[in-house]
């Protein structure tokens, strides 16, 4: 019974959201990626130790656009405090809660 009391909540525990981000950019080509980061990390010292992801999200007619997210948070609460703490230092930041998702940023 044990056993498959594990497998049961491991499906469950897939369905959900495990973890989150936050999406601070959007960017057009790679080569923005990386500056980008650079600047918003320099900017916010909040997110030091957060490891940074790129999704890439397609939206037809307008082409691909590579998403910057950081993370992980463990609840999408502490997500929204990052980004309220943020907007704090500058008002004109993008941050919204996201899935953290994607793949590392190269370099």
């Amino acid at each position: 019974a044990e056993a498959t009391d594990a497998a049961s909540s491991d499906s469950s525990s897939s369905d959900a959201v495990s973890e989150f981000g936050i999406h601070l950019a959007s960017y057009r080509s790679q080569d923005q990626v990386s500056g980008g980061w650079a600047s918003i990390l320099s900017a916010y010292s909040e997110l030091e130790g957060t490891t940074p992801l790129i999704f890439t999200q397609s939206q037809v007619g307008v082409g691909d656009f590579l998403r910057l997210i950081t993370g992980p948070y463990s609840s999408e609460t502490l997500a929204e405090q990052a980004c309220d703490r943020i907007k704090q230092v500058s008002s004109e930041q993008y941050c919204r809660v996201s899935t953290y998702e994607g793949n590392a940023l190269d370099g």
